[in-house]
């Protein structure tokens, strides 16, 4: 999911995600080239991205992020999404790019509230100290 936002966050560029696996210290230092490739044109990503402002906006009623709008200390663009297994919060600004998402690796319910309030407030208190 971060990948597909990345090209509204970026003008269309899309990274392939890497992982790394493991890292040999004094041997070898790892470093990976970031690959992208151009998938989506500069005005739709512009476009999308704007839509993307929708659930930060107050002038929405019931916006999904108007709980974080005022707690941010710059524009943000993202979406949030919330079932009875997971909730999740995804958004960038002009520099910075943060998803963040909360559920359990067996599947089970997510009872406690606080957690799934959590990535919304993970993401507010990131994106302002970056």
């Amino acid at each position: 999911l971060a990948c597909i936002y990345f090209q509204f966050f970026n003008n269309g560029k899309y990274i392939k995600p890497n992982i790394i696996t493991s890292i040999v210290y004094n041997s070898k230092e790892y470093i990976q080239k970031t690959k992208y490739s151009i998938v989506n044109n500069k005005e739709i990503c512009n476009e999308i991205k704007e839509l993307l402002y929708a659930p930060f906006d107050l002038k929405i009623n019931n916006s999904t992020c108007s709980s974080i709008t005022n707690k941010l200390n710059m524009k943000c663009y993202g979406k949030s999404g919330l079932t009875d297994y997971d909730s999740y919060m995804i958004g960038f600004n002009e520099e910075n790019l943060v998803a963040v998402w909360t559920g359990n690796i067996n599947n089970e319910k997510l009872i406690d509230n606080n957690i799934k309030k959590l990535p919304k407030e993970l993401f507010y208190k990131v994106m302002n100290i970056l």
